[in-house]
């Protein structure tokens, strides 16, 4: 992962990782619940990139969790 441990972007993309693997969900199966591809999950999860404001509000959904 890219930057340093407990940033922000670290806390998202580890978050993003486990509250998928708690659901049971592959990264292609969440890919599809939001519209994007396994990539885009991937590189959210390592720290390339992060989810748009919309992803965001989506994650949180299927995640039943506050943002």
């Amino acid at each position: 992962m890219h930057g340093a441990a407990n940033t922000p972007m670290s806390i998202i993309c580890e978050n993003i990782r486990l509250y998928r693997k708690q659901l049971g969900l592959t990264q292609t199966e969440l890919a599809e619940k939001l519209y994007v591809t396994s990539q885009t999950i991937s590189k959210w999860e390592k720290g390339i990139s992060l989810p748009t404001l919309d992803n965001i509000i989506a994650l949180s959904e299927i995640f039943s969790t506050s943002i």
